[in-house]
């Protein structure tokens, strides 16, 4: 991908794969990051109850700082979404740098990651979502690569030692130049480390490449590239601003161009969560819902 250019260059040209009407069990979620707005302060099991009362079925855990939630109270939120039939996802800490010029700072990115699953698995979440990485003037990008894939085998490793398997790992595409997690690099990870799942910030890459999501197509090219043997995609969305190749904040839905990834989805992929993580959260989110009634 050219990020520079406005416009999708250098993914994937293959033929779309089998439309979503020919999965016998298709699946398309939508859900948020976080506590709902209308309950902020209250737990995270409330806002479990609280999304399935208004049609939503996700939920992103979002542990921004540190993994705050004691496993005591992970099992019986899980509980609570199992009932509600709500989907659990996590975001780990964002204080993570697996290609830090700091030793340190890569044990301590590791030792949140792997609390991160443990929690994840004790919320029966399906998946837990990291930032991987930011580039250092002391690496190569190749270096870099190498760096976060090296921890990523851990990671992996930490799993199966845990007999972890329900819970999977996800590398965000993420927005900013300075930052690890272009669509190549994600769908080199998830080739290269099977275990690794790329997770999908539209609003992010649309930001990275300076507006480049035009059409359905730019959107499908996208799901094309990086969903291998149609897994399970994890999603975010929600409107951005940019500036240069870079986030600055992120802004409601846009529902005309979500109605592009919407399209793309119905055309390319059977199984889907999409987190929405505009500042209008549960709002937007349960018109994106609307998109697969």
């Amino acid at each position: 991908m050219h990020l520079g250019a406005g416009r999708l260059t250098h993914l994937s040209t293959a033929s779309p794969l089998k439309p979503i009407d020919a999965c016998m069990t298709s699946m398309i979620k939508v859900g948020i990051a976080g506590v709902p707005l209308a309950l902020k302060g209250k737990s995270t099991g409330e806002g479990i109850v609280y999304l399935s009362n208004i049609g939503l079925d996700a939920l992103e855990v979002e542990f921004v700082r540190r993994v705050s939630m004691k496993e005591e109270t992970a099992l019986e939120v899980g509980e609570v979404a199992r009932k509600a039939k709500i989907d659990l996802s996590v975001h780990a800490p964002y204080m993570i740098n697996l290609a830090s010029e700091d030793p340190k700072i890569i044990a301590d990115s590791i030792n949140r990651i792997r609390l991160s699953v443990d929690r994840g698995h004790a919320l029966g979440a399906r998946i837990v979502v990291f930032h991987a990485a930011y580039y250092a003037k002391k690496y190569t990008k190749e270096e870099t690569f190498e760096l976060v894939k090296d921890a990523c085998a851990g990671l992996l490793d930490y799993k199966r030692d845990r007999r972890i398997t329900q819970t999977l790992l996800g590398v965000e595409l993420l927005g900013r130049q300075s930052q690890f997690g272009t669509v190549e690099e994600l769908q080199r990870l998830q080739r290269e480390l099977p275990g690794i799942r790329p997770v999908i910030d539209f609003a992010h890459l649309h930001a990275r490449c300076n507006g480049c999501l035009h059409t359905v197509e730019d959107y499908a090219r996208v799901l094309q590239t990086l969903i291998s043997n149609r897994n399970h995609v994890h999603i975010h969305f929600s409107g951005i601003e940019f500036s240069k190749g870079n986030e600055r904040r992120h802004l409601p839905v846009d529902l005309n161009q979500f109605k592009l990834l919407a399209d793309a989805l119905k055309q390319n992929a059977c199984d889907a969560t999409i987190i929405c993580e505009s500042p209008l959260l549960e709002q937007d989110a349960a018109k994106m819902k609307l998109f697969f009634k």
